[in-house]
């Protein structure tokens, strides 16, 4: 009989359940969190990275959880923690959402309805301008240390909410659905301009083809729009880079505010 050393021992008698709760925690957060859900990193690099996050995070948590623990209280505590983490991923997930809803309403607003791009993220087709807002937000938030924020939330998080909490205010679900609605606020609130300087356009474009019927109104007016468009864009980038850097505490603030309804 080969006899295992006693810390390994004591690790799977006490911590090992624990790690995979946290180990849930963790994963439910890379589901849908940017950056690192979708396919922006492979999966099997998301695996290594979840475990490694996980067992560093493990020596933080004072719980203890016997080995011989029933199965279904496991899958019980596996799925709580795997929802929390999932909530904290949604809360950022609605940001980054009303980010690229602006960009594919300015998108269509300048006629790139055709032109779409694989969005590896929700696996669907977006369009050019909202996919490059979308990079646009991703590297601020990235330069921000959003991320890096995020983490230390959900790490912050088994100290106020146990591995193995039981019951979870089902007020907090309601606050979420709330969120729904703030894709729509922030995607005004950046895109506002842009959207309001194209309608300005598409009014003048209007009048020209009143004063001068004889102007082809297709051949002259899209394309000017597309420029008009473009180079409005391209003098925003930074006013919507520094908003989005002014949003992304936010984000982490609503974070906080999540796990704290939680308890």
């Amino acid at each position: 009989m080969v006899l295992m050393p006693p810390e390994i021992s004591n690790f799977l008698e006490t911590k090992f359940l624990v790690w995979l709760l946290t180990i849930s925690r963790i994963s439910g957060l890379f589901i849908l969190m940017p950056f690192f859900g979708g396919n922006f990193i492979p999966n099997n690099l998301k695996v290594i990275l979840i475990v490694i996050i996980s067992w560093l995070v493990l020596p933080t948590i004072s719980n203890t959880m016997p080995l011989d623990t029933g199965v279904l209280l496991i899958v019980l505590l596996s799925i709580i923690n795997f929802v929390i983490g999932f909530l904290i991923g949604a809360v950022v997930f609605v940001f980054f959402s009303g980010v690229q809803f602006m960009g594919e309403v300015f998108g269509l607003q300048l006629g790139f309805a055709v032109a779409t791009l694989f969005d590896p993220q929700t696996f669907e087709e977006t369009n050019i301008i909202g996919q490059l807002i979308y990079v646009l937000a991703m590297y601020v938030f990235v330069t921000v240390k959003g991320p890096h924020l995020i983490l230390n939330s959900i790490i912050g998080s088994f100290q106020t909410i146990p591995v193995d909490l039981l019951k979870m205010n089902n007020l907090v679900f309601y606050d979420v659905v709330k969120l729904g609605s703030e894709v729509f606020r922030i995607g005004m609130e950046i895109g506002i301009p842009l959207i309001a300087f194209m309608v300005v356009v598409t009014f003048i474009i209007g009048i020209l083809s009143r004063l001068m019927p004889q102007m082809n109104l297709f051949m002259v007016g899209l394309p000017l729009k597309v420029l008009v468009g473009i180079l409005m864009l391209l003098g925003l980038l930074p006013i919507i880079a520094e908003i989005v850097s002014k949003l992304s505490p936010k984000v982490v603030e609503e974070v906080e505010r999540i796990l704290t309804s939680l308890r």
